[in-house]
């Protein structure tokens, strides 16, 4: 054991700061005094400990609660309605309504085609499920025209709005074609006010090179509703104003009868 007057121990001694020993009463007094704090700090922890095994699953069902505070609501479906279209034409549909005594009704197509520069419009066999038709047929020595009508139905509402896009855009394309001699037939659509998924007229009208003014014109009322398609044909009539308003008040009351192949008529 190395001397206590050694020269190392006795650097440390002058170096250092100057250490005062306590007497041995306080020694014991302060060593008492850490002991209480130590197991006062060990009661704290245990209970601290304590409160945190408790209070945990309260605050898991707390959080989880918050995350969703309100039940579910239950939500309802609804389904959309099963249409069972029509694929007959009913035996009492007034097909000649509107028209003059004499007109007749037909299993065949009062229009059968209808071609606008050589392109098919409308033909009556594409895509049909039954087909019926009416005439009335003009006067001999009169201006009473002839009168056509074809009622077309088709497997479903889809197929038949394709049918009458066709006719329309085939109107589109067609803006105007030779006619015979120097006249010209131009072609175009006019809206229409019957009561109908979709309804439009088709104007021809003939103007001879040099004039302004039509000298006569093909009139073609088209109305959907559901899977059905109207087509009515007034060729070669004169000139008129309110000729628009005829075609449309002549074919009212079928179009009104049309309501069988709605939509709404054939849901379940």
């Amino acid at each position: 054991m190395p001397d206590l007057n050694d020269e190392l121990f006795s650097s440390f001694r002058t170096e250092g700061p100057t250490v005062n020993p306590l007497p041995a009463s306080e020694v014991r007094r302060r060593g008492d005094r850490m002991r209480r704090r130590n197991n006062a700090l060990a009661a704290v922890g245990g209970v601290a400990a304590a409160l945190v095994v408790i209070a945990t699953p309260v605050a898991i069902i707390t959080q989880q609660g918050t995350d969703d505070p309100s039940p579910p609501v239950a939500t309802q479906t609804t389904e959309a309605p099963q249409v069972s279209w029509r694929q007959e034409i009913p035996a009492d549909l007034p097909l000649t309504a509107g028209l003059a005594d004499g007109a007749e009704t037909s299993e065949e197509p009062g229009v059968a085609q209808l071609t606008l520069c050589d392109q098919t419009a409308f033909d009556a066999d594409l895509q049909t499920v039954d087909v019926t038709g009416a005439t009335r047929r003009g006067a001999p020595n009169t201006d009473e025209p002839e009168l056509n009508r074809t009622l077309a139905l088709y497997p479903d509402a889809a197929t038949a709005a394709e049918a009458v896009e066709r006719l329309r855009d085939a109107v589109r394309s067609c803006g105007s074609q030779p006619g015979a001699g120097d006249i010209t037939i131009s072609h175009q659509l006019l809206d229409s006010v019957l009561p109908a998924d979709e309804a439009f007229i088709l104007s021809s009208d003939y103007v001879a090179a040099g004039d302004d003014f039509a000298q006569e014109i093909d009139y073609f009322v088209v109305a959907r509703t559901g899977n059905a398609v109207l087509l009515t044909s007034d060729l070669g009539t004169v000139p008129y104003d309110a000729q628009v308003s005829i075609e449309q008040e002549r074919v009212a009351d079928l179009v009104d009868a049309m309501q069988v192949f709605s939509e709404a008529e054939n849901s379940r």
